[in-house]
């Protein structure tokens, strides 16, 4: 009992910690549309040498303890850094990323290459790879990211440039390799026909060439296309590790079909159209937690807009539109039937939900066929195109509304995009709504519990520190107290935990 509320209460204070950042996180967003000042100072490259130098000529020395330098000189250093970067020109933020290194004992990549959204250094240690001196280069990347659109033009000049930088992936085992593919995350992820050419959507039907070397240099290049995905919120990183010690390179420089691509998808992009992109991935993806983030970063007067209506939706455990479409109406070859599902599905959830299937049938219209499929697999696969046909003639992908419902899952993630984030109110107000609304639901099983418990947690954490903590409190000591009753099963541990 008191090891599940030690964790509760670490929980809780995590929250307040990260209410503390949403407000120099509200401050950046504010300024994310400024131009970086005409005088141009000391790059970041710059001030690290002069830094190291003046500590050099000072005689100071790590830590003794640590081996790392002191927190508050670290914290000098992310200061001078990131102001130097806030003045300089995006060629020279590009250029600054030849100096992007994985050295001082890291051995991972920066977060920003997994697919992490940290433009402001302040979300995160100093230089999120060991807790060091931040180099130039990850500041320069952050900056180019908080700049947005306004950086997108020269990213895309630079997007096969084959300059290296200072990161490495590798050296391998003696049993690992590198194989290099066309997977890309297009622009318009639902719709096939607008996909670039040379590319695939997915892993299983890429192209694959194998790169002989142990190790693999990181060049600028593939650096602009991670900071390009960081922007416009695709997941454009280079480097997939598999459990076979292989590794999977999307690298733009080793394959000009995804230089060609991102061009393709993103050249002229204006900041309306950007945002407009960010809305649709909010509204239309399973994990819009990444696009509500960004919407709250770049634009926070139209991200509080969509949030709230993305709240708003009724919520369920599994979507009621996909339901219907992937367990039944995929199943069933006859019109007549599709129609009655149809007209009792309208019944059921009235007309707000009609547009949920037509998504859900849109979603499937361009899946590619499989090997070796069998005539019943063709036929489902290509059953969603004629029920669209059929029944929904008009509808259209570009135009169409989002759909209307929510579960746990995509709410739990539209919460977990609004952390840290700009201070309002309504947001607040919304958030915690859902969490009572989907408090007072009824549940079975454990499953269902535990999505519950992932939606909880998160709003908790929106909101700790605010004005709902008491009722934040009551939720945690019940629902603890009611854990407590059961033999704890590894679900339920793993949610307090």
């Amino acid at each position: 009992m008191h090891r599940f509320i030690s964790h509760f209460c670490t929980l809780i204070g995590a929250c307040l910690l990260l209410i503390g950042c949403g407000e120099s996180g509200l401050q950046l967003s504010s300024k994310s549309a400024d131009s970086p000042s005409a005088q141009v100072a000391e790059t970041p490259r710059a001030v690290t040498q002069r830094r190291q130098d003046a500590q050099a000529d000072s005689g100071a020395t790590p830590n003794a303890v640590s081996g790392v330098i002191e927190e508050d000189e670290i914290a000098a250093d992310v200061t001078a850094i990131a102001e130097a970067a806030r003045v300089a020109s995006v060629a020279q933020l590009i250029d600054e990323l030849a100096t992007w290194s994985n050295d001082n004992g890291a051995t991972q990549l920066p977060p920003e290459f997994i697919g992490s959204f940290l433009p402001d250094l302040n979300r995160g240690r100093p230089d999120e790879i060991g807790g060091t001196r931040p180099s130039a280069g990850a500041v320069a990347a952050r900056e180019l990211v908080r700049r947005g659109t306004d950086a997108l033009p020269e990213l895309l000049r630079h997007v096969g440039d084959r300059r290296q930088t200072r990161l490495t992936i590798g050296p391998l085992g003696p049993i690992g390799s590198f194989s290099l593919i066309n997977w890309y995350s297009p622009r318009f992820a639902c719709d096939r026909t607008k996909h670039p050419p040379g590319i695939s959507p997915d892993e299983l039907t890429s192209t694959s060439a194998s790169y002989g070397g142990r190790a693999y240099p990181i060049t600028v290049g593939d650096a602009c296309y991670v900071v390009i995905g960081q922007i416009v919120n695709r997941d454009l990183r280079i480097i997939y590790h598999r459990l076979t010690q292989a590794v999977v390179i999307t690298s733009p420089t080793s394959t000009p079909a995804l230089v060609a691509a991102v061009r393709a998808d993103w050249s002229d992009i204006t900041a309306r159209e950007h945002c407009k992109s960010l809305i649709r991935d909010s509204w239309q993806s399973n994990s819009p937690g990444a696009a509500v983030d960004r919407l709250m970063f770049y634009y926070p007067d139209e991200g509080e807009a969509t949030a709230l209506e993305l709240l708003g939706r009724p919520l369920y455990y599994k979507s009621p539109a996909e339901d219907l479409v992937s367990t039944v109406m995929l199943y069933t070859k006859d019109v007549d039937e599709w129609r009655f599902l149809l007209k009792q599905f309208h019944e059921r959830y009235s007309a707000a939900l009609d547009l949920d299937v037509q998504w859900a049938l849109f979603s499937r219209v361009n899946q590619r066929p499989g090997t070796d499929e069998t005539d019943e697999q063709v036929a489902v696969r290509t059953r969603p195109s004629r029920i669209l046909a059929d029944f929904f003639p008009a509808f259209n992908s570009s135009s169409a509304a989002p759909p209307r419902s929510a579960t746990y899952h995509t709410q739990t993630s539209v919460v977990r995009g609004l952390c840290g984030r700009r201070a309002s109110e309504k947001l607040d107000a919304a958030v915690y709504q859902v969490f009572v609304d989907s408090n007072a639901a009824a549940f079975e099983g454990e499953l269902v519990r535990q999505d519950f418990d992932l939606l909880a947690i998160a709003c908790i954490t929106r909101l700790a520190g605010g004005n709902y903590d008491a009722a934040l409190r009551d939720f945690a000591e019940t629902r603890i107290a009611a854990l407590e009753q059961f033999s704890p099963s590894p679900t339920s541990k793993w949610c307090l935990d």
